[in-house]
């Protein structure tokens, strides 16, 4: 199995994050990105995995659209 090279997430990519939830739209790309991040065993705090699953929270129940 090859493995992707895991980084911690900046302080940016959470900024847009929360960009993300006021304008209530992400583009597949940072879909992806953060999809990765969650599902790749990176090092994340409590905090950071609990915004991520809001996220995707978000996306299941239609409060957030994800656009091209």
């Amino acid at each position: 199995m090859v493995r992707a090279k895991t980084k911690r997430a900046t302080v940016s990519e959470f900024d847009r994050l929360e960009q993300v939830f006021m304008t209530g739209r992400i583009k597949r790309s940072e879909y992806l990105r953060f999809s990765n991040m969650l599902l790749s065993g990176e090092q994340l705090s409590e905090s950071e995995r609990e915004r991520l699953g809001r996220l995707f929270d978000h996306l299941r129940i239609g409060r957030i659209k994800l656009i091209d």
